[in-house]
């Protein structure tokens, strides 16, 4: 059982790690997202509140997959 346990863990500080990542980059704006929202028709005014939702979001999965079952 212990086994198990660690091994859910570790799924879930990679799984935490794999969201953690973008919004970082999210949070602090990169340029090199802005073609793909631009791409979809998306101002670019829009661009830092949208991605700073999307860093919002990012982080709650964050969280939630390292404290929720």
């Amino acid at each position: 059982m212990e086994k198990e346990k660690c091994v859910e863990m570790i799924l879930r500080i990679g799984v935490a790690g794999m969201f953690f990542g973008p919004a970082v980059n999210a949070f602090a704006l990169k340029s090199s997202y802005f073609p793909f929202f631009t791409g979809l028709g998306i101002s670019t005014d829009l661009l830092p509140i949208l991605l700073l939702i999307i860093g919002v979001v990012d982080v709650l999965v964050v969280v939630s997959m390292l404290f929720y079952p």
